[in-house]
C-alpha cells in the first residue's frame, strides 16, 4: 500500500498522522509479518522513524531512499530537497540505529547538465556509503516535463556509459556484502519452486527488484517463512540450505 505521509507537525501546531506513528500502529497488529518501507524520501526520515525501524519487531530492516543524485547542483535542478551531505548522514543514522539494515537506492545519471565531475561524485559517493542494494536509470528525456526544458543534454552514448560504471561498481559492492552473510542463518519467505528446490527472499530483498534466496532441495511450501543457512553469495542473490 502507498500513501504520502507528512512527517512533521500540521499547520498552526494541530498534531498530524505521521509515517513513525502509521508504521508503529501497523506493528501492533498481530497478523502481519513484514512491514517494508519503500521510496522514502531520505529528508522525511525523522529521529522518530529511525526508532521505529529499529524497535519494531515486524519491521523488517530495510530502506529505499530514491536519492537519485550524489552532487548538489544537480540535485537542485532535478527540484530535490536535500544535499550529499544530509543523506550521507540520514543513511549513517539509520545504520547507527540500526547495524543490520539493508539500504537501498536508486540514482538517475545522464540528467541535463550533468558533468563528468558531477558523475564522479555520484561513484565516490557510491564508495563511500556502499549501499546494500542500488538501481540505476539512464534519463530520458520526456516533452513537456520541466527537465526536457534544460540545456546542455548529455549524449545517450556517454550517459549509457555512465551507467555502466555505475552498476558494475554497484555489482562488485553488493557482492562483498551478500558474502558477509556466507555462514549466517536468515529468514526466507519462500515464493516458488525451481528445477532443484525452492527459492524465495530474505528481508532485505523487496518483490521484483532485488535479489533471490535459493533453497536447493528444500520442498517448503510457498508462502511459508523459513530459517536458511548462508552456503553461498553471488552479487544479487543467495544460496542457502534450507533448516526447516
Amino acid at each position: 500500500y502507498g500513501q504520502e505521509w507528512r512527517t512533521e507537525a500540521g499547520a498552526r501546531g494541530r498534531s498530524e498522522p505521521s509515517l513513525a506513528g502509521l508504521v508503529a500502529k501497523l506493528n501492533d497488529i498481530s497478523g502481519l509479518r513484514w512491514i517494508r518501507l519503500m521510496y522514502c524520501y531520505p529528508t522525511k526520515v525523522t529521529r522518530e522513524l529511525i526508532e521505529v525501524i529499529a524497535g519494531c519487531e515486524r519491521v523488517v530492516k530495510y530502506i529505499d531512499l530514491p536519492l537519485q543524485h550524489a552532487d548538489d547542483d544537480i540535485l537542485r535542478a532535478m527540484n530535490r530537497r536535500g544535499s550529499a551531505d544530509v543523506y550521507e548522514k540520514v543513511i549513517s543514522d539509520l545504520r547507527a540505529a540500526c547495524p543490520q539494515i539493508a539500504v537501498r537506492t536508486t540514482f538517475i545519471v545522464g540528467f541535463p547538465g550533468e558533468t563528468e565531475e558531477e558523475f564522479e561524485r555520484v561513484l565516490g559517493f557510491v564508495e563511500r556509503v556502499r549501499f546494500d542494494r542500488l538501481g540505476a536509470f539512464v534519463y530520458s528525456r520526456e516533452q513537456g516535463t520541466p527537465a526536457a526544458r534544460l540545456d546542455k543534454h548529455v549524449p545517450r552514448s556517454v550517459a549509457r556509459t555512465r551507467y555502466d560504471r555505475l552498476m558494475r561498481l554497484a555489482q562488485v559492492i553488493s557482492l562483498e556484502r551478500n558474502r558477509q552473510l556466507i555462514g549466517k542463518r536468515v529468514e526466507v519467505l519462500v515464493e516458488g519452486a525451481t528445477g532443484d528446490g525452492m527459492f524465495g527472499r530474505s528481508y532485505r530483498d523487496a518483490p521484483e527488484i532485488d535479489g533471490l534466496v535459493y533453497l536447493p532441495g528444500s520442498d517448503a511450501e510457498p508462502g511459508s517463512f523459513v530459517q536458511a543457512a548462508i552456503v553461498d553469495a553471488a552479487e544479487y542473490d543467495l544460496v542457502g540450505r534450507c533448516e526447516c
